[in-house]
């Protein structure tokens, strides 16, 4: 949930440093330290460790944005739907029948 400054409603930005963690108003300048509760994490992943993308890989073979390749399946599907995530941003296919996921360059390396 986003927060707001109590003096002048402007959205407070959060500011990291090597030690703290605060947001700050852009606008008066005023500093609120951060409670436990608050849901502004950062979490660095590296890697495939894909978990935390787990939603929006699930959901990939129905988003009309990702593009649609034409790439066969063992269910007999036909067409793939690509999603890129990460820092790295790896390429990800879902089958769009069986909505099986796969790295893209593992099929590549496979039919090679």
């Amino acid at each position: 949930m986003p927060k707001f400054c109590e003096n002048c409603n402007n959205l407070l930005n959060p500011i990291t440093t090597s030690v703290e963690y605060y947001t700050k108003c852009a606008n008066c300048l005023t500093t609120y330290p951060v409670d436990p509760e608050d849901t502004m994490l950062f979490e660095d992943v590296k890697g495939t460790k894909f978990n935390v993308y787990k939603k929006l890989i699930d959901s990939a073979h129905k988003d009309p944005c990702n593009p649609k390749i034409k790439l066969s399946c063992e269910c007999g599907s036909e067409y793939h739907k690509q999603i890129r995530v990460g820092d790295d941003m790896k390429l990800i296919v879902v089958c769009m029948g069986c909505k099986k996921i796969n790295l893209y360059e593992a099929i590549i390396m496979n039919d090679a």
